[in-house]
Formats: C-alpha cells, structure tokens, sequence
C-alpha cells in the first residue's frame, strides 16, 4: 500500500539535503515514485539505518528493542483465544479475568478474544470486555466458513469478514470503534496485501495472522514488527504481503513444538503427538515458552476455545497462569498492550508508571494514533505542501 504518509520515510532514507533547489529536486524524485504507485521500499530491513520505533520495526528481528536491556524488559505473555463466546467458555473466561491474579504493578491480569458474529452471545462478550479482556475480530464468519473460503476470498468478501465484524461488534457488542484494534483471519489463511489494505483503511492498529516457522523448537523466535518493509518468511499458508504496510502492526503466529519437540503445530488440540493428561499438557506450554523467555520475547499463547472443553488443558493453562504470577518480570496483558509497549518501550524499573498498563487505563487507546501529534500533523501538511510542488512542476 503506497501513500503520502510514507514520504515522510523515505526521506529519512533519501536524507534529501537542505538547500532550496537540491531539496526541491529530491522531493520530486520521492513523490514521483509514490505517484507510479512503487511500494515503499525494496531493500532490506535494517533497525539501524531505515526503520525506527514507534513508527518500525523489523520482522526478521529477534534480539528485541536495542533501548532497553534484556534484564529490563518485561516478559510480557499473552492469552489469545480464537471463536464464539457463548455458554461453552464464557465462565472460564470470566474466571481467569476475575481470579484476583494481578500482574506486579498491581493490575489485573488480561487476554484477547478473537471473535465472530457468529455464535456469539454479545451480552456475554460486553461483560468480558468491562472485566478487562480485549476483543478483537475474527471475521464475521468464524469457523462458520471454510478453509477454503478463506483460502481463496476476495477482496469484496474480505471488506464484509473485516469491516462488516467491526461493525457488529460496535453495534452488537457496545464496544467504541476506537477499542476494536486487532484482526485475526479463521485458519490462518491471510489474505495478502488485499487483506492490510482492508485492515488498514478499516481503522485496526494490527493483525495476528502470519506463521513464523522455526527450524527447531530453541530456534530464536521473532518480534512482533510493522510491515514497512516486505515479509522476509517463506508464506505456507495462505498470502503474506508483498507492498509496504506503513506503520501496521503484525504479531507473528510462533507454531508450538508438539510434547516430543518433533513436530510443529498450530494448536495445542491439534499436535501430532497430543498430551493426556495435565503433566504432560503443562510441559508441552513450559518447554515452548522458554525459547521465549532467554530473550524476554512476548510469548502469545494462541488457542482456540474448543480446548477449553477438555479438563486438563483448563487446569495446565491454570497452573502456567499461576507459575508466571510467581514471576515478577512476568505481564499477562492483551496484544493492544503489547503493541502499545513497543511503540513506547519502557524497562521494568519505570513499568508502574506506564499509562497503557495501569490500572486506572483498562481499556486503552494509542491517544497519539487517536488525536494526531504535532509531528504528524507537520508530516500531513508537509505532504500536501510537496504534491502541489510536484503537481506545479509536471505541468
């Protein structure tokens, strides 16, 4: 996706000198080339010379934000759930947001709730929301469609599954627009540039629908990332993005290492080798964590609801909630959470006074996204001001 915005950057990497004909020559060189519709850069990633937080950051990174020591960072962890709430896991979700477990600023634990319209009960869901989970969009459809639905969807159908979610779950579920952040597709099958455009144009800060393959299960796991730059892991499944997405937040999907560490899997329920008993589930979700944990990478636990309904992956799940609560480095927050720590990433030592995880700021918005700062508001009208220098010169 091309658009003015994007100038801004690439005359961070142009570096485009300050004399009056020289900088008028180099803004028609950019502009130029987003006028032909160019994606925004061809090159490589590079956190040290073309792409810098809060606006970017690498996809291929795995030693996390250089500002901060990996002693001091937090080990944030997420709970992310994919389906309907209805009777079958609203008291477990419930449970877990109400069971006094509190992260070490004193704040309640959270999670997000990936979620359709379909089969869902939405007075339930509005009570999970005001207990402090975060819902994000599944499509309208859910696993109410196909994988080969979304294997091949279109782009109208994809407006209807994103936008047309968004839009019931303000309406249905009672939830300001401003808080529907995120977006995850039904079995993993993304939707290519199609799909971020539709995401982005809709008003969502991220998506949590890539798969990152590791080669082994102590292979260092990546960041999450902005798709500035073009998607450097080979796509298995479904369509990753080729154009730039500026600033669009993308947290990978990591494949869990089945309890024998031979085989990848999406989800715990869908291993080859499955667990049978508490034990057996508890070390599959410790041992696919500690890879995590050596560089306090965020570890996003992503299941689907469907597990819930076997007992002793409640308890496994229960019993890591309660080992991390030992652990005062340990956050369980949303991924709204997460990517508001990496636009501003705070050490452990200053965390109690992070807006976007205190207590008093349970539902959170990016305000500098929501209101526009004045940095930006200076990148707008420097835009516009070098489209008509452009315009004036082609004529």
């Amino acid at each position: 996706m091309t658009n003015y915005a994007t100038g801004a950057k690439m005359l961070k990497v142009f570096i485009c000198p300050w004399r009056p004909l020289m900088l008028t020559f180099c803004f028609l060189i950019v502009f130029s080339q987003l006028l032909k519709g160019d994606s925004l850069i061809s090159g490589v990633c590079d956190g040290d010379t073309n792409c810098f937080l809060p606006d970017c950051f690498c996809p291929n990174n795995t030693k996390g934000p250089a500002n901060v020591s990996i002693d001091q960072r937090p080990q944030i962890v997420v709970l992310a759930f994919n389906d309907a709430i209805n009777d079958r896991n609203y008291n477990y979700y419930l449970e877990l947001l109400t069971s006094n477990w509190k992260n070490a600023n004193g704040c309640p634990i959270s999670m997000t709730l990936f979620v359709p319209d379909v089969w869902t009960n939405y007075t339930q869901l509005q009570q999970l929301w005001l207990a402090g989970a975060e819902i994000a969009a599944f499509g309208k459809s859910g696993y109410g469609q196909t994988a080969e639905f979304y294997k091949t969807i279109t782009k109208k159908s994809l407006i209807d599954e994103i936008s047309g979610q968004k839009e019931q779950l303000v309406k249905k579920g009672k939830i300001p627009a401003e808080y529907i952040r995120g977006f995850r597709i039904p079995y993993l099958y993304a939707g290519g540039d199609d799909m971020f455009d539709v995401l982005t144009s809709s008003g969502f800060d991220y998506d949590s629908s890539l798969i990152v393959n590791r080669r082994t299960l102590n292979s260092p796991p990546s960041w999450p990332a902005t798709l500035d730059y073009s998607w450097p892991f080979e796509c298995k499944q479904g369509k990753c993005p080729s154009s730039s997405h500026s600033s669009f937040w993308e947290i990978p999907i990591h494949l869990f290492y089945d309890f024998n560490q031979t085989y990848e899997c999406q989800y715990l329920d869908s291993c080859a080798y499955a667990v049978s008993n508490e034990e057996e589930a508890f070390q599959l979700l410790w041992r696919n964590y500690l890879p995590f944990y050596r560089n306090r990478t965020p570890f996003v636990l992503n299941l689907r609801a469907a597990l819930l309904n076997n007992e002793f992956q409640r308890t496994a799940i229960r019993r890591l909630i309660l080992t991390f609560m030992e652990s005062p480095e340990v956050y369980m927050l949303s991924m709204s959470q997460l990517v508001d720590w990496m636009k501003n990433v705070t050490s452990l030592t200053d965390i109690t006074h992070s807006e976007p995880w205190s207590c008093t700021a349970k539902k959170l918005l990016d305000t500098s996204s929501s209101s526009g700062s004045s940095s930006e508001l200076t990148i707008i009208a420097t835009n516009i001001f070098m489209f008509l220098v452009l315009s004036y010169h082609i004529k």
